[in-house]
């Protein structure tokens, strides 16, 4: 494996050939390497007290050195345009995993392990978002299937921690204007992979959804942040709405809807808003106001922060009140998310823009957010004979 990833690297230092050379040789290279596994694995088995077999070496050294042909083509030397080196890497991704059932433990370690570090071992003066983020989907969810195939857990937190540390460090290291949308689709993508695996995996499942969720709620919370709360907000949404979903799906993970209200929470609270002072050094709200005979209005400047704050107390709102109210386990959780929401959003925005200082407008929305906390509870009084439906009707 590192013999073929030194070639490109020595290769490129050296000056020798052209690129599509290159990667045509570590191509062949690690196809060769490949069929010579299978070909040892072939002769049958090896006498009782032998080494381990050289053909999984061989088989999983070949996987990479093939996923750092096609990376190189495509994010080096540009010969692979973005579809095509997709489905390179994807093709790679499928073979690795069918030769991993046939040769076990060791073309997974080190074929899934090796497309991990690839990257740094093949740098770019200028490297491609969408061409390393396609290229770790691929490798992730194929180690994700084979985990899960197999039950090997020491692949399934390779993979998690794999899929989440590219993303921390590109966000710290490499981070250009328009990579939101890549690494926000990339990391809601990675999050269904561990949120919603196959079947029949049971309480291990759930532990490794659990702990997916834990990884990925802070690298959203840093995608949002260095993006400025632009486009990165839709994959915060996906994100939120998948923990939502999980949770739906399985009592053990009902914690995970409190986890992605805290996440939204946290980054209402941390938006950016200035403030400006008249000229006595007081306070008169936020940067961009006006004031019209006594009536504020809303500047542009204000207007994303108050719609995060809309589309996301009515996001978690209707998520748990549908929950609470449709005969799923525990309604009174549900039902406290739902009416929590609205209200701990709200707080946060009076907070940030008037400093709880007295409003009648802002008076006139709690009363309407009352309002359907009200109509909520009486749909709950309803079923109140239903399990957990009283403590619902209280949380509203």
């Amino acid at each position: 494996m590192l013999a073929g990833i030194f070639l490109v690297e020595y290769s490129m230092s050296q000056g020798w050939l052209g690129p599509a050379a290159r990667c045509a040789l570590a191509a062949a290279g690690g196809l060769a390497a490949m069929l010579a596994g299978e070909w040892l694995r072939r002769r049958g088995p090896r006498p009782a007290g032998a080494a381990q077999a050289p053909e999984a070496a061989l088989t999983a050294a070949g996987a990479a050195v093939l996923y750092g042909s096609a990376y190189a083509a495509h994010a080096l030397y540009g010969l692979l345009p973005a579809a095509p080196a997709f489905a390179a890497f994807a093709v790679v991704s499928a073979a690795a995993c069918a030769l991993a059932l046939l040769h076990g433990r060791t073309v997974a370690v080190i074929g899934v392990g090796g497309g991990y570090l690839l990257p740094l071992a093949i740098s770019s003066g200028a490297p491609s978002a969408p061409a390393l983020f396609m290229f770790l989907a691929a490798l992730t969810a194929a180690a994700a299937w084979l985990a899960q195939k197999r039950g090997w857990r020491f692949l399934a937190w390779m993979a998690l921690a794999g899929a989440a540390l590219w993303p921390a460090l590109w966000m710290a290291a490499a981070w250009r204007p328009g990579d939101a949308a890549v690494v926000g689709a990339y990391l809601a993508a990675v999050a269904l992979l561990f949120l919603f695996p196959l079947p029949g995996a049971g309480e291990r499942r759930e532990t490794a959804a659990a702990a997916a969720a834990c990884v990925f709620a802070p690298l959203v919370f840093a995608l949002v942040r260095v993006d400025g709360y632009g486009v990165s907000v839709a994959a915060l949404a996906f994100v939120c709405g998948a923990y939502l979903a999980a949770a739906r799906r399985s009592a053990r993970l009902d914690w995970l809807g409190p986890l992605a209200l805290a996440l939204v929470l946290a980054l209402a609270a941390a938006f950016h808003i200035g403030q400006v002072t008249d000229a006595a050094g007081r306070a008169l709200g936020v940067e961009g106001w006006r004031y019209d005979l006594g009536r504020r209005a809303v500047a542009p400047a204000l207007e994303p922060f108050l719609a995060f704050c809309a589309l996301f107390a009515a996001l978690f709102a209707a998520a748990g009140g549908a929950a609470a109210l449709r005969g799923g386990p525990r309604p009174w959780a549900w039902a406290g998310m739902s009416a929590a929401a609205p209200v701990g959003l709200f707080a946060v925005a009076y907070w940030r823009i008037e400093a709880f200082q007295t409003d009648g407008a802002w008076a006139g929305a709690a009363v309407a957010i009352a309002a359907a906390a009200a109509f909520a509870a009486e749909r709950a009084a309803r079923r109140r004979g239903d399990p957990g439906m009283e403590g619902a009707l209280a949380a509203w």
